[in-house]
């Protein structure tokens, strides 16, 4: 049966939650339900991406602070677009969301909480203990979300089913590029550039190799506050040379299949899509330890798992991908076939669906 959908957002900015929302909502339209994204904050450079797809995209916003009145006007709203199923990501939206669609009796209430972060403050997870006992659904995007955020907020694990994040399947029938020097290793990484992404422990670790290793080339993808800081750490080690800035990009498939070690350095994480479509693109990868990332990467067979906060770590396990091409084809196989198994985009859609319907 069709559903008329909505996704309740801050906004549509570049970022992980917000392409698996932009992944849903468009595969919910292929589907044959109608979807809407109601952002509240910001539109965002997204969103006219997921008009393209056919997915609504409209701007409700709200007020600095704790804003009373727009749990009012977003019922109304929802009244307004007659909507069955609202599904809200992040705690804001997890406050004014299950609020107003208790107010408009909306059929179905999903929340998903994609956060690696805990704990919260106080009053927090006073709030998410309560809210969470209105939904239909509460989702987490991996095992290790779902036993923080309980444990954290007291939520009772009964009420959270876990559904990974899914990407769409971006491996090349033609393979990598190879048009380079022989010697030449392209280390990638796609990630905001924000303190809790790690991508400078990745560049104090890209130091060590680049002084092992006279082939070592680092491609960063990706902007945020911690960009100059990072520039000037490349200027610094006189890696100019060999650092690549190409901040935001919308072309990141191409970016990969040039690129022979993934790298996710984060200090924190729910369930990466940057890590998802590296194995999508059937990459070695070097990951830390953190949040979801060991469900999806069993350590020497899909990747190599190091502790965060470990540059030297890190560059061991760089340098032994970079100098052992077997052993990156048998982890970019293994990633490949997780990937395969667990993370394509369908199979998340496919659990959503179920959801709403059950």
């Amino acid at each position: 049966m069709a559903c008329r959908i909505a996704y309740l957002v801050q906004g549509l900015a570049t970022g992980g939650l917000e392409r698996v929302v932009l992944h849903l909502a468009s595969g919910m339209v292929r589907r044959g339900h109608q979807a809407t994204i109601c952002c509240y904050d910001t539109r965002g450079e997204l969103a006219r991406a997921a008009e393209e797809d056919g997915a609504a995209v409209d701007f409700l916003p709200r007020k600095p602070g704790l804003d009373l009145g727009y749990v009012l006007r977003l019922a109304r709203w929802l009244r307004q677009h007659g909507v069955d199923v609202l599904h809200m990501h992040n705690e804001t939206a997890l406050f004014y969301g299950t609020t107003a669609g208790i107010l408009a009796k909306v059929g179905c209430l999903i929340y998903t909480e994609h956060d690696g972060v805990f704990p919260r403050s106080l009053r927090a997870r006073w709030a998410n203990r309560i809210l969470v006992r209105w939904l239909g659904q509460a989702v987490a995007v991996s095992q290790a979300v779902k036993d923080l955020w309980c444990r954290s907020d007291g939520i009772d694990p009964v009420r959270v089913v876990v559904v990974p994040n899914g990407v769409p399947d971006i491996a090349s029938p033609s393979g990598r590029d190879r048009s380079r020097s022989g010697d030449e290793v392209r280390i990638g990484c796609v990630s905001r550039l924000s303190r809790e992404k790690g991508v400078d422990v990745l560049m104090e670790a890209f130091r060590r190799v680049a002084s092992a290793h006279s082939g070592a080339r680092l491609v960063l993808v990706g902007d945020g506050l911690e960009r100059a800081a990072l520039e000037a750490m490349s200027r610094q080690y006189g890696l100019d040379a060999r650092v690549q800035f190409l901040g935001v990009r919308d072309d990141v498939p191409e970016i990969l299949r040039d690129v022979d070690v993934f790298v996710l350095p984060s200090r924190t994480e729910g369930l990466p899509m940057a890590l998802l479509e590296a194995m999508a693109a059937g990459l070695p990868i070097v990951a830390t330890a953190v949040g979801g990332v060991p469900e999806a990467i069993r350590d020497e067979e899909a990747g190599l798992l190091v502790p965060p906060e470990s540059p030297d770590a890190m560059a061991r396990a760089i340098l032994r991908l970079a100098s052992d091409e077997a052993l990156r084809k048998r982890l970019a196989g293994g990633a490949r076939k997780t990937f395969l198994a667990r993370y394509e985009l369908s199979r998340m859609i496919d659990a959503y669906e179920r959801l709403m319907e059950r």
